[in-house]
């Protein structure tokens, strides 16, 4: 099968806030055509049609950066949408380090978001955006759906800002 873009990030058009609540990450908000959150009820949904499904984190710059998860799915909304991602392996394309599951691992995080947070640190508001925080001071090392000064994938990358972030599903072959 093909894939689905669940998550849309262009850092050089104009604002659009991932700042939302989490009603708003769970029923999706923006345009297909531009910065968007597909929702996690639909996300679960696709997940749930195959066994065994693919992440690939796409990140643009200076250069093009592929990083994928073997297994992605993630749980039950009661349960908060708690995140598992497989083995960590670099794309076709040149990776950059492993930012999820690496020295700050988001294993099994339910998802937060502002005003609901999941964490003890408060990683929603202070990150400025929905995401599977860990719960640790550290949060996350990616900074994927933060303000878009912040939209940061560090494991070898640091502080250069993404200018496009795409977040994919596909079917294990």
């Amino acid at each position: 099968g093909g894939f689905t873009i669940f998550m849309a990030r262009d850092n050089n058009c104009q604002e659009f806030t991932f700042n939302r609540n989490m009603t708003e990450y769970i029923d999706g908000f923006g345009d297909a055509g531009g910065d968007y959150w597909l929702g996690l009820t639909r996300i679960k949904e696709i997940l749930d049609n195959h066994q065994r499904n693919w992440l690939k984190v796409v990140l643009i710059a200076k250069n093009f950066f592929e990083n994928l998860y073997d297994d992605f799915s993630i749980g039950v909304a009661a349960n908060g949408y708690p995140i598992h991602l497989g083995q960590y392996y670099t794309g076709a394309n040149q990776g950059c380090g492993d930012s999820l599951t690496g020295a700050v691992n988001i294993e099994g995080s339910p998802f937060s978001a502002p005003g609901s947070d999941q964490t003890s640190f408060n990683c929603a508001d202070t990150r400025r955006g929905g995401w599977w925080y860990a719960n640790d001071s550290r949060c996350s090392e990616s900074h994927l759906m933060s303000s878009r000064d912040a939209m940061l994938w560090p494991t070898t990358l640091g502080a250069e800002l993404q200018d496009f972030v795409f977040l994919r599903i596909s079917p294990y072959p």
